[in-house]
Parts: C-alpha cells; sequence; structure tokens
C-alpha cells in the first residue's frame, strides 16, 4: 500500500500540535513541512519530521532520544507501511507525553533566579507583604512557558534572629533559615511553593507538616482543555502555612491573573501574617527576604521559550493590600 500525503501530514499534525505555535505547543519553529497531493513523500520529509520528533521528545525525557526515534531514512529508501507505524507510534508517544520535562539526566530547563526581594532588616509583628507580577509578552508567551512545562517557585528565608520566644522560633520553622532552596532538596521551612500548567505544588522542605494548597487555581483548569477561565481575577490563596503554637500566624500566597480566558500577567500577593497577640505582642527578630525563581525550558538545539519579566519590583511593609486586577 502507497504511503500517502495525508498518511504524513496525519503524522506531522500530531507532533506539530505539541512542539509547534498553536495554543497547545511549545512555540518551536518546527523543521519540518507539510505535504502536498503534488509532495514526492521522500526520505527528506520524514527526516526533517525526525528531527521535530527528537526536539519534541528529548524535551520531555531529558535523555538521547536518538536511539529510541525511528531510523534515519536514506534517498533509495522505500517508504513503507512498517516506517510509517514507527513514525506514527513515536508521534503518539509524543502527544501522550506532552506535558512531560525532563529534567534528568539532560536537564530540559533551567532555575533562574526571578526577584529577591530586598531584605527585610527591621523587628517585625503585624503583617509584611511583597507583591510580585509576572508579565508575558502576550498570552500566546504565557501559554508556551506553562506548556513546556515552565514553572514559578516561591520560597522564603529568615536569618539571624536574635531572641529565643516561641513566636519568634517558629517564624524560623516556617520559612526556613536557608536563602539557597535547590532543585528537589528544598532545604529548611516549607521548601517551595510551585506554580505549573495544571496543578499548585510543594517541594516540601523540613518543616515537619505541609501547608494547604489549592491546585484548582493552576494556569489551566484542566491538562487537556487548555482553558484558562479558573483563573482568578481578584486575590485568591493558592497555599497557606500556619504555625503550631501560634496558629494565626501564617505565611500564605495569593494570586490574580489580568484576564480569565486570555492571561497575559499574574499577580502574586505574598503576605507574613503574625496576628498571634496577647498581653505583651512580641517583634519578630532577624532578616527577611522573599525569593521568587522560574524554572524555563531552555537547552541548547533543544526546546527554549521566553521567560516573562517582573512588571512590579515587590516590596515589602506595604500598608495596604491591593487585591484587583489590573492594579
Amino acid at each position: 500500500m502507497a504511503i500517502t500525503a495525508a498518511d504524513y501530514n496525519n503524522i506531522r499534525n500530531k507532533v506539530i500540535t505539541v512542539l509547534g505555535t498553536g495554543s497547545t505547543g511549545y512555540g518551536q519553529t518546527p523543521v519540518s513541512s507539510a505535504a502536498t497531493q503534488s509532495t514526492a513523500i521522500s526520505a527528506t520529509l520524514w527526516n526533517n519530521l525526525r528531527t521535530d520528533m527528537l526536539k519534541a521528545r528529548q524535551h520531555q525525557t531529558g535523555r538521547d532520544e536518538t536511539p529510541f526515534a525511528p531510523a534515519v531514512l536514506n534517498r533509495t529508501t522505500t517508504i513503507t507501511e512498517a516506517i510509517r507505524v514507527a513514525f506514527d507510534n513515536y508521534a503518539n508517544q509524543i502527544v501522550t507525553d506532552q506535558r512531560l520535562l525532563g529534567l534528568d539526566p539532560i536537564p530540559q530547563a533551567q532555575s533562574e533566579l526571578f526577584f529577591t526581594s530586598t531584605q527585610y532588616v527591621a523587628n517585625w509583628n503585624q503583617t509584611l507583604y511583597y507583591r510580585a507580577r509576572v508579565k508575558f509578552a502576550d498570552n500566546l508567551q504565557a501559554r508556551y512557558f506553562f506548556n513546556a512545562g515552565g514553572q514559578i517557585r516561591f520560597y522564603a528565608a529568615k536569618i539571624d534572629r536574635t531572641s529565643s520566644l516561641t513566636k519568634d522560633i517558629e517564624w524560623d520553622n516556617i520559612l526556613g533559615t536557608s536563602t539557597t532552596k535547590n532543585g528537589t532538596s528544598p532545604g529548611s521551612g516549607f521548601g517551595k511553593v510551585v506554580y505549573k500548567y495544571n496543578s499548585v505544588e510543594q517541594l516540601a522542605g523540613s518543616f515537619a507538616t505541609a501547608g494547604t494548597l489549592t491546585p484548582q487555581y493552576s494556569f489551566y483548569t484542566a491538562a487537556s482543555s487548555y482553558v484558562t477561565s479558573n483563573l482568578p481575577t481578584t486575590a485568591t490563596t493558592i497555599f497557606t502555612k500556619s504555625a503550631s503554637a501560634y496558629s494565626s500566624n501564617i505565611y500564605d500566597i495569593r494570586m490574580y491573573s489580568d484576564s480569565a480566558a486570555s492571561p497575559t500577567q499574574l499577580t502574586f500577593l505574598i503576605r507574613f501574617q503574625d496576628l498571634a497577640g496577647g498581653n505583651v505582642d512580641e517583634q519578630n527578630t532577624g532578616k527577611l527576604t522573599q525569593y521568587v525563581e522560574i524554572l524555563r525550558p531552555v537547552v541548547a538545539g533543544g526546546v527554549t521559550v521566553s521567560g516573562p519579566s517582573l512588571a512590579l519590583s515587590a516590596q515589602a511593609g506595604i500598608t495596604n493590600d491591593i487585591a484587583v486586577a489590573g492594579s
């Protein structure tokens, strides 16, 4: 049975839906081209498609995919049904694993420190706020970032405590005293909060109990739908971590977008709420820092996406929270 342009295009369309510049893709420009009825279904067409396949699949697995991809064809190769099936099976695997991001042994993304707050050094109680706006060039760039496995990560550190008060120590425990929380070993405190395409997760630190997450406010409503109507446009909590002895002392992260349907900007409001008081409401001591980092898909010769920019430098000590989109 002769292999037709439609057979080839059917396979290519699967790959381009994942790799290419559509709203479900990684935003990459394909090497391969579509076939027409007058196109010779040549080895060159199939080999170019294989190149696109390797780029997409290695992004997903983090390994050299050369031994696992369909074989390179030469000019004299007859395109058989067996070759078509091999390409089709490989394309189906790419579609199945569309949202995987390979980080080992060949990392397909790198952590980039996006924002470090000015260190807050004054003694404090009541509430401190940090605000960071994450802005993409347009909605498609935002989709490419999350489609390809991009993440926004949050962590904090409190160092150089000078008191031995239980409340002050608990803040050390919640936030952690490590200023470097890397990879999947995020160090002390609650660790890291990870904002993803389909979830809000916690890379747990050394603190005994996990925080409370609300994953339904991830970038997409569901992994398969690519719908963003779940995104709140007023401040909505995505993570909360309370103290033990002083349960009304809370670290939390809230977020909102500039548009539920077509977002280009995400605003994250981070609060250090020291609300437990008594006859004497003691001050917390030490130096407080909030960190935001991104995990950006980027690899030489592989899938590389543009990261967001910081639209508004976060600040400490904001006295009234701004919770309206566009503020």
